[in-house]
């Protein structure tokens, strides 16, 4: 049964896993957001179009007739004018508890003056021309303006709706139209004999015809263009969501990986590689007397004295170009050339050695309180190791075993008998080169580990305090 120090140091280290924030909540906020903007781009964006159908109709054509469209399309403009108000008050979609109410009153009044646009017959359109024929002339064109303005939203929801809003309108229009729209007899009396002639053309274009069928074909291609934008914009909605997630992953990589070590798996679609040997500088760090403070202070003091001691191991590591292997207890293994090797490992090793003493003791110096002022050990050898993804296909695991991992954290134990901070092997020194880092280090020949049948020649650093 374990001792109850380890259990409650167990319990420690359960709280100290990174707590971190689904990234869709905030992802799908930011996704209202846009959508928002969207809208108001797209109103704004409606009412310019309108606004240059406005200037450009009276100029291309001085007849009377245009004043009818004319003032349908300013209408068009005064909602857009109030969904650009609305939403910056907050009771545009998403935007609060009228959200529907507003909504559905702005979108009834464009309904409205989209079925009168196509429906109505122009007052001011004095001769016999059948409903028909000013009903089916140019007049959906303008609804596929309407339907591309609508992508600006980022809503695919929004695109299926005014799909399916201005395919009803034209439906409804056309059924109107049959059932009740002027006809010109004289017109049809006229083509009569060309109609006897060539059947076929009176169900193609007679004026006094609606064509439902045409009609219905357009709606089709309407509804399947908004169906492919909508899908457009949904999968583009996934997209987003996608690298959202892959960011928030490789951030939550970088917590426990150096970017080295980051980028070599954002870049993979596999694992690290094969099983493989490498020489590498291994480093163990540990709190001295950890047991004995975690005794004596309070859970969430002995907390946050791991996570301060915790941040400055990561910090030294990573700038170290090092990787953070594992975390043991109160302990730390991190290595410096994986995944791969590279000429500066020995030289970041010492360097990194060096920095977490100094920020560690800088770390007490500002610690008013006598009790949660720490001292570490740190040992750190170099040479070859067994390295590469380890486990089964689905829980995969780099590992970095070898007696070089043995000899690291047997130095680092070593520090206690010797009373010193650091010890390094002298194959890890030889191989950092003339370093500025080296400067302080006094060397020890002979060391017996524990163990261990042979000696090694050491560095040691500083004395205990």
């Amino acid at each position: 049964m374990p001792p109850p120090t380890k259990n409650r140091l167990t319990s420690l280290l359960g709280l100290l896993a990174p707590q971190t924030t689904p990234v869709e909540p905030q992802l799908r906020a930011a996704l209202a957001e846009e959508q928002r903007i969207g809208q108001r781009i797209a109103a704004t964006a409606r009412s310019v179009t309108v606004g240059i159908l406005v200037v450009t109709l009276p100029l291309l054509n001085r007849d009377p007739v245009v004043i009818f469209p004319l003032v349908l399309l300013l209408g068009l403009v005064v909602t857009d004018v109030l969904r650009r108000r609305f939403s910056r008050r907050g009771l545009g979609p998403h935007g609060g508890r009228n959200v529907g109410r507003y909504e559905i009153v702005l979108f009834s009044i464009d309904l409205a003056l989209l079925l009168f646009l196509t429906v109505l017959p122009n007052p001011f359109v004095s001769d016999n021309v059948p409903a028909a024929l000013t009903y089916t002339t140019g007049k959906f064109s303008v609804f596929y303006i309407l339907l591309a303005l609508s992508t600006l939203t980022y809503s695919w929801r929004s695109v299926l709706a005014m799909g399916a809003v201005i395919s009803a309108t034209w439906l409804i229009g056309a059924t109107f139209i049959a059932a009740f729209g002027h006809r010109s007899a004289e017109l049809a009396a006229a083509l009569q004999p060309i109609y006897d002639t060539y059947p076929r053309l009176q169900e193609l274009m007679d004026p006094n015809l609606v064509h439902l069928s045409q009609r219905l074909q357009e709606v089709v291609a309407f509804l399947i263009v908004a169906v492919i934008l909508s899908l457009k914009i949904w999968r583009s909605e996934q997209l987003i969501v996608r690298q959202a997630e892959l960011a928030e992953e490789r951030a939550n990589l970088s917590r426990y990986f150096s970017p080295n070590m980051v980028e070599t798996l954002a870049q993979r679609s596999h694992g690290i590689g094969t099983v493989r040997t490498s020489e590498i500088a291994v480093l163990f760090t540990d709190i001295v007397g950890f047991t004995k403070l975690a005794e004596a202070l309070p859970p969430a003091q002995t907390v946050e004295l791991l996570r301060r001691y915790y941040s400055v191991i990561e910090r030294a590591v990573f700038e170290h170009d090092g990787t953070l292997d594992k975390y043991l207890g109160d302990g730390v293994m991190a290595t410096f050339g994986t995944p791969e090797p590279g000429p500066q490992d020995a030289r970041n090793a010492v360097r990194a050695a060096r920095q977490i003493v100094a920020a560690i003791d800088k770390m007490n110096r500002a610690e008013p309180n006598q009790r949660l002022r720490t001292a570490v050990s740190v040992g750190a050898h170099f040479g070859q190791v067994t390295l590469g993804d380890v486990g089964p296909a689905r829980r995969l695991e780099f590992a970095v075993l070898g007696d070089t991992v043995n000899v690291a954290s047997r130095l680092e134990t070593a520090t206690r008998e010797l009373e010193c901070r650091i010890v390094c092997s002298d194959v890890l020194m030889q191989r950092a080169g003339a370093d500025a880092a080296r400067e302080g280090f006094s060397h020890l020949p002979d060391l017996h580990l524990r163990n261990r049948t042979g000696a090694i020649d050491v560095w040691t650093f500083g004395t205990a305090s």
